[in-house]
């Protein structure tokens, strides 16, 4: 955790800016492994880990674990171990590496689960060791969905840790499995893990989640454990193999294929620019106060690529334009002028196609950041990947990540730091502000869009008029030409209009405000109910403000879907 406000609340509610994104690992694994094979599963699970931290030298490890007997504890005690050699190598420039418990039980429920006293000893130290401690009491995604038939579920029922691999699956992008490859058909076993990380369906699975996939399959890394069981296969132990989205991936020994990395590449590149000693997080206002380093990068990275394609807008319209006028005036091969104005024309896509992309990426980024803020500054259970879709947009997948990642830092931190009582004040700031943001952004645009047109409507007048003219008796030469002209002038500012969007802009806009003074309206109902008690009206605050950042998700898909199936409009 970095940056915090003098008033005590960054712009979106949030008690401290979480930094860099981390990269989300989590570990599964059997609890009974061959005790003589630990040390070379050690050693492997150590060089992936060395691996990741040099090749990944500005992005921060998360390791979620279930701190179960075994392989969680193995796994745990190698990162730790990984994470502290590294803060003594780097020192204060070392990423803020986190280990971060995610357990199916309640501490005091689960301690039941160890038998031993050497095992329950081991589970304090790393409950101490950790960073932020989840369980379904401080986290719904942890929590047990209630029976089918109403009643209350057994205290030995193996649905938790179905429900706990639900969540490392969710949250991590790689999943490191140290199992035998058998599939034991329990549920919450090691293969149920494993197979919904490749993206199958498990014939044992227990929620909506796994049958919906609204995930994207992250990488698998899977070492061959047998276990202390006559029926667990003794072969190629110690093996390791590579998944990627579903598909296995051939590797070299131990060491992560680059095409695991492509992901985690993404989430250095942010990181590395956020972490330099001149990034400034933005402020607006000292009211509002600053917004988290990733929110800014984003805002700033689309801003820049909006005016980007906007000047590869101007300077298609403008060359054009020139091409054709030269081509009327000059005594050279008209020809040559038009194909020049052809190849313009196949360029021009080309060269806009990374801004377009860039800006709707980032432009996303930033919106979804801005719920997911808001909804876990005000304890509201929603994942905003989960409502951002992308899965007929693979470009777009790894804004899923930085979600999932940002959201579990901030339920890690939370799992012990309170929430904010006057986040609410935040929220309701964000509504009314962008109220007023886009009736001011609405009016400018269709302003500019009439504009636009009533100069396309008086270059056809001028060119019907000269046309006109041109066809009477003893008509000055050149006037043909002209029409050409005034043609392609008209064309030119249709072509520019409708390239920036202002009015396809101010449509969205206006869906959007209906949105936000929805919501704007149920706030001020909410202060006027007579006779109210405050935990009933802050119950309708959080549904209000639920509700607008659900339909802000939605709208921003139908943007997404329409800017990467026709000409792209930036204009906002």
């Amino acid at each position: 955790m970095e940056l915090q406000s003098e008033s005590g609340l960054l712009a979106h509610g949030l008690i401290q800016d979480p930094g860099a994104v981390p990269l989300v690992l989590a570990v599964v694994g059997h609890r009974d492994p061959l005790p003589e094979l630990l040390p070379a599963l050690e050693k492997n699970l150590r060089q992936q880990l060395e691996q990741l931290i040099y090749a990944l030298p500005h992005t921060p490890l998360l390791m979620l674990n279930g701190l179960a007997e075994g392989i969680d504890t193995m796994a745990a005690h190698v990162f730790l171990d990984v994470v502290a050699s590294d803060r003594k190598r780097r020192g204060a420039i070392t990423p803020h590496h986190q280990f971060v418990a995610a357990l199916p039980k309640t501490p005091n429920d689960y301690r039941q689960d160890f038998q031993s006293a050497s095992a329950l000893e081991h589970l304090e130290e790393l409950l101490n060791r950790s960073d932020g401690i989840l369980h379904p009491g401080n986290c719904s995604d942890l929590a047990v969905p209630p029976a089918a038939n109403g009643l209350q579920r057994p205290a030995d029922d193996p649905i938790c840790y179905g429900q706990q691999g639900i969540f490392l699956v969710r949250h991590c992008f790689m999943l490191f499995a140290f199992y035998d490859g058998v599939e034991t058909n329990l549920v919450g076993g090691t293969s149920q893990t494993v197979a919904m990380q490749k993206g199958e369906l498990h014939p044992l699975f227990v929620g909506v989640d796994e049958v919906l996939a609204n995930r994207e399959p992250g990488v698998l890394i899977t070492h061959q454990t047998p276990r202390h069981r006559t029926e667990s296969p003794r072969s190629n132990a110690g093996n390791v193999r590579f998944w990627n989205g579903g598909a296995e991936i051939q590797g070299e020994g131990v060491a992560l294929p680059s095409k695991l990395l492509t992901i985690p590449k993404r989430l250095e590149q942010i990181n590395a620019c956020i972490g330099k000693p001149g990034f400034k997080p933005t402020c607006y206002d000292n009211t509002e106060g600053f917004y988290t380093k990733i929110w800014s990068y984003a805002d700033q990275v689309a801003r820049e690529n909006k005016n980007l394609y906007e000047n590869w807008c101007r300077i298609l319209v403008v060359t054009g334009l020139s091409l054709v006028l030269l081509a009327q005036l000059s005594p050279v091969v008209p020809g040559l002028f038009w194909a020049l104005l052809l190849l313009a024309f196949w360029l021009f896509p080309k060269l806009q196609k990374g801004p377009k992309l860039s800006f709707i990426e980032q432009r996303c980024l930033a919106e979804c950041l801005t719920v997911q803020y808001l909804w876990i500054a005000l304890g509201i259970d929603d994942d905003a990947a989960d409502l951002f879709h992308t899965r007929s947009n693979k470009e777009l997948g790894w804004i899923r990540n930085v979600l999932r990642g940002s959201r579990v830092q901030l339920l890690s931190f939370h799992s012990h730091e309170p929430l904010n009582e006057q986040a609410m004040i935040k929220a309701s700031g964000w509504i009314n502000g962008q109220v007023d943001y886009l009736g001011k952004r609405i009016h400018e645009f269709r302003v500019l869009a009439k504009s636009w047109k009533r100069f396309a409507i008086a270059l056809a007048i001028l060119a019907v008029a000269v046309a006109t003219a041109e066809s009477l008796p003893n008509a000055p030469e050149g006037l043909q030409s002209l029409v050409v002209v005034l043609l392609a002038s008209l064309a030119s500012a249709l072509a520019y209009s409708n390239l920036i969007g202002y009015a396809a802009t101010a449509d969205r806009f206006s869906r959007s405000l209906r949105q936000f003074q929805r919501g704007k309206d149920a706030l001020a109902v909410i202060e006027l109910a007579p006779g109210a008690r405050a935990s009933d009206q802050q119950v309708r605050r959080l549904i209000v403000v639920e509700a607008v950042g659900r339909e802000k998700l939605d709208e921003l898909n139908d943007w997404v879907a329409s800017q990467l199936q026709r000409v792209y409009a930036p204009g906002a």
